[in-house]
């Protein structure tokens, strides 16, 4: 079976109702990996009949790690706690919560991601540097830009971009860095606030090396894996 998945939606969008959908833009270039990574050109080829702009991944667990709802929604929603809470659903995701201090805690969660790539010989690129790749537009740029869009309404810290973000994208994370001896200091703080504010156990839920049966593999025996889809 030749399984394909691109690292976020084709389009931003909210339900605006019980049967219609406001669609608001794109959301920029569309990275795609494939499953087993060998079929990848095939699959490339024709999902660029549909989206011409879109870029590869070398694997999926490569795409999986620089999706940068990971990197930015655990961070802002956790240092703006107070305010979401507050604000009934008038809080400025980005306007509000990007701020410098902010963005010194998104960029050590950045460099551990860059640090296990380098570890796994992954793409020699962090997840801020592919957010550049698929906006067209320096990390700074980005991040105006994301001002702009005036994005409010998160009304619970018990939202998706937790409950999702936190247990697929950073436990993950955690996971492979203690597969392969990479620290992940950031990372297991934000796992650990997380769990004692939302009262979860996101490391039981979580997506981890272990549930993916790859807990045992070599670097070379998980590149091997993620591109033949078979062990060695």
């Amino acid at each position: 079976i030749k399984c394909a998945e691109v690292m976020t939606l084709p389009y931003a969008c909210r339900k605006t109702s019980g049967d219609s959908v406001k669609v608001y833009r794109r959301t920029g270039k569309l990275g795609l990996a494939s499953f087993p990574g060998q079929y990848l050109e095939e699959m490339f080829a024709f999902f660029q009949t549909m989206f011409k702009d879109s870029y590869k991944f070398g694997n999926i667990l490569e795409m999986a790690l620089c999706n940068q709802n990971i990197l930015i929604h655990p961070v802002i929603s956790l240092l703006s706690a107070t305010r979401i809470e507050i604000a009934d659903g008038k809080f400025d995701f980005y306007t509000e919560g990007c701020t410098p201090s902010t963005e010194s805690v998104i960029d050590a969660l950045d460099q551990e991601i860059l640090y296990l790539f380098k570890a796994v010989n992954f793409i020699n690129m962090s997840s801020k540097d592919v957010c550049e790749i698929r906006f067209g537009m320096t990390w700074e740029q980005i991040q105006k830009t994301r001002k702009s869009w005036n994005i409010t309404g998160l009304r619970t810290l018990d939202t998706r971009s937790i409950t999702e973000d936190v247990p697929d994208g950073l436990v993950l994370l955690c996971s492979m860095g203690r597969q392969f001896s990479v620290p992940t200091p950031t990372s297991d703080a934000l796992i650990h606030l997380w769990e004692i504010i939302n009262k979860d156990d996101y490391w039981a839920k979580g997506r981890t090396m272990e549930k993916l049966g790859l807990n045992k593999m070599s670097v070379e025996e998980l590149a091997y894996f993620l591109d033949q889809g078979k062990k060695c």
